[in-house]
């Protein structure tokens, strides 16, 4: 089993995935005889495979197999070391399905991928390292479970986003989940046993769909030129999009992060703008002024983790606000300290 060692980290932020329609069976997208079947291999341990459209799975001897749906689209499987559950019960609970959108919306690496299944409380105690299954990249993370209190386990597994054509240009992209709960130390060498027997046969359309790549490789975006202003992005920053009056960034490190910089022209200043801000969410909150880098802004922090910068422009009636999501303040600044009026 090879491991490449990430790190641990602290995150903040939990993403849920709705669930919609993409791209129908008429666009090559289901499971169907046509496409190629994993060969049958030896398990390392006394038991059978169990095989399902998307995927299958080696369940020891004596241990339990549900199959709670097996569809094109959505396979969800049990594999229990007994067929009751209580705190003797090691279960592997396996997902594996289409998610709609990911390119637009959703995460774009591995690695956020896999946080997103965790609460915030949950990622602090996070270990995220990556193993070859089958010859496919899977996150394997384990963490502590702020709910139960309790050591668990989790592979995940996800292409790269496709388009379907003939489907309102619709991203798409194939995601397992492997949830692990019960005594894992206990039985570590067999869980993870189970979990490197996993192959998945994905649908024809996914035949030279890439791997999700693990995470960004973030690097200096360069000057960025916004009306009113430039924002030189340090090492580290992701520039996410840009336009003529804004710009958005996240840092990779920060699950969830986002800092935008907006121009616009208003009949308020910058104060007057910050005040009408806080009568949005409900009036109240504290406004104060910060000074990061060479400038000194109104400043308002309505929710935990989301703060806004508002600042005047040098054009008059003009102002700059800056939003930050899923990141604090202090981590934001040296991003925010490159900002420069104009």
């Amino acid at each position: 089993m090879k491991f490449r060692k990430i790190a641990a980290m602290t995150m903040v932020a939990a993403m849920a995935i709705t669930m919609v329609g993409c791209g129908a069976s008429g666009n090559g997208g289901s499971a169907d005889s046509d496409t190629t079947k994993v060969t049958e291999e030896t398990l390392p341990f006394d038991g059978e495979y169990k095989e399902t459209k998307l995927l299958k799975v080696g369940v020891p001897k004596d241990w339990v197999y549900n199959e709670e749906s097996n569809t094109d689209e959505y396979v969800a499987v049990k594999v229990k070391s007994q067929e009751t559950n209580d705190e003797n019960t090691v279960m592997l609970s396996i997902t594996m399905q289409q998610q709609p959108n990911g390119g637009s919306y959703g995460f774009d690496t591995l690695k956020e991928t896999a946080l997103g299944e965790l609460t915030s409380d949950d990622r602090e105690t996070a270990q995220l390292t990556t193993v070859d299954i089958g010859g496919r990249t899977f996150a394997r993370i384990e963490y502590m479970s702020s709910i139960m209190n309790a050591k668990r386990l989790m592979y995940v597994y996800s292409t790269a986003n496709i388009e379907y054509a003939d489907a309102g240009d619709s991203h798409c992209k194939y995601e397992l989940v492997n949830s692990i709960s019960g005594p894992i130390d206990e039985n570590l060498e067999l869980i993870e046993q189970i979990s490197e027997s996993i192959r998945l046969t994905l649908p024809s359309a996914y035949d030279n769909a890439e791997e999700m790549p693990l995470e960004d490789e973030a690097s200096a975006s360069g000057t960025i030129d916004i009306t009113g202003a430039t924002i030189e992005a340090p090492e580290g920053w992701k520039l996410e999009d840009s336009a003529e009056k804004s710009a958005e960034y996240s840092n990779p490190d920060i699950h969830g992060s986002s800092v935008e910089f907006n121009y616009s022209t208003m009949t308020k200043n910058a104060q007057e703008w910050a005040q009408a801000l806080d009568g949005n969410f409900g009036g109240g909150n504290t406004i104060d002024q910060v000074t990061i880098g060479e400038n000194t802004y109104w400043h308002l922090s309505p929710i935990d983790g989301q703060d806004y910068l508002i600042i005047d422009g040098t054009a008059e009636k003009s102002v700059i606000k800056v939003s930050t999501m899923n990141i604090s303040l202090d981590q934001a600044k040296p991003l925010i300290e490159t900002l420069k009026l104009k």
